[in-house]
């Protein structure tokens, strides 16, 4: 592997090609010498379809949840940075033979279920890292147990509150946590089991190097083309994850917070006629059995 592949990734990701394969008697193909290898292992086009449907939007809701910072679009930002973790992790659990087809939306079993492949690649403990800007001024109680940030984004992008019905209480700095996270998931979207090179598995190189992206980031489009370098900016902003360097030259971080109380209790407040509209909303829109009788109690109505 080159001594330049860096966080931005490396585009070798040591393919099948030039493996011995052969079939053994359950007729799934092994590479010679292992025991018997998952689809995902032996068929480029299974990767590259669960590249495609899971990673590639995760990418895309990647980059909303980071412009939504940058916008002040608090709700946006919980919603896409669920939405991006979700889809990282479907896509490294079914790489990794899986079975994702129930676990819903929530991220805590999905997340759970990545740590129990005993990879020791996602961090335990989310440490902000010691080159961030103004650390000492800006920093303090920024650590936070890695599941406990998987429940936060879990709770802040849950797919009831798509229409706001919950309240949010917003930090800036979740911005980095989001970037750290999304990073080291998405190492993780390869058979893990799978051969990178003669002498190690991926699970193995990724050890060896932990600032490895296997495929890089892609954006489409070509510098000087509008829309490719706006989502270009967008991603490289501010990302210490991705773009160490980069950011460090600007030398800035996210920091502040902010509240936004949910629609449905400010509603609460503003007399009969909002308890009546309250109950309108309830007869005609969608809301999960939980949230009804929670605003059912609300309003006093049985």
């Amino acid at each position: 592997m080159p001594s330049c592949a860096r966080r931005l990734g490396w585009a070798g990701d040591g393919e099948l090609a030039g493996f011995a394969v052969r079939v053994c008697s359950g007729e799934r193909p092994v590479r010679c010498g292992v025991g018997c290898l998952s689809i995902p292992e032996t068929n480029l086009n299974a990767r590259s379809l669960a590249w495609r449907l899971f990673r590639e939007a995760a990418d895309e809701d990647y980059l909303v949840a980071r412009w939504s910072v940058s916008a002040g679009l608090d709700y946006q930002f919980a919603w896409s940075s669920q939405q991006a973790i979700e889809k990282y992790l479907k896509c490294a659990l079914l790489l990794n033979d899986v079975n994702v087809k129930f676990y819903g939306h929530k991220l805590l079993p999905m997340f759970q279920a990545l740590k129990s492949l005993d990879t020791g690649l996602v961090p335990d403990l989310y440490c902000p890292p010691s080159y961030f800007p103004n650390q000492l001024q800006t920093l303090s109680g920024r650590f936070e147990l890695t599941v406990d940030v998987i429940r936060r984004f879990d709770t802040s992008g849950d797919t009831n509150n798509r229409y706001r019905n919950y309240s949010l209480a917003s930090d800036r700095f979740d911005l980095h946590k989001l970037d750290e996270l999304c990073f080291n998931i998405r190492r993780l979207t390869m058979p893990l089991n799978m051969m990178f090179d003669e002498t190690m598995r991926y699970r193995d190189a990724l050890k060896k190097f932990p600032n490895l992206q296997l495929h890089p980031f892609k954006i489409n489009g070509s510098p000087g083309d509008a829309r490719f370098d706006k989502r270009n900016a967008t991603f490289l902003w501010r990302n210490f994850s991705y773009n160490q360097e980069g950011a460090l030259e600007v030398g800035k971080i996210s920091v502040g917070f902010s509240s936004k109380n949910s629609e449905i209790y400010l509603a609460t407040k503003r007399g009969e006629d909002a308890m009546e509209a309250i109950d309108w909303v309830l007869e005609n829109a969608w809301f999960s059995k939980e949230d009804r009788q929670f605003l059912r109690t609300v309003t006093s109505k049985p």
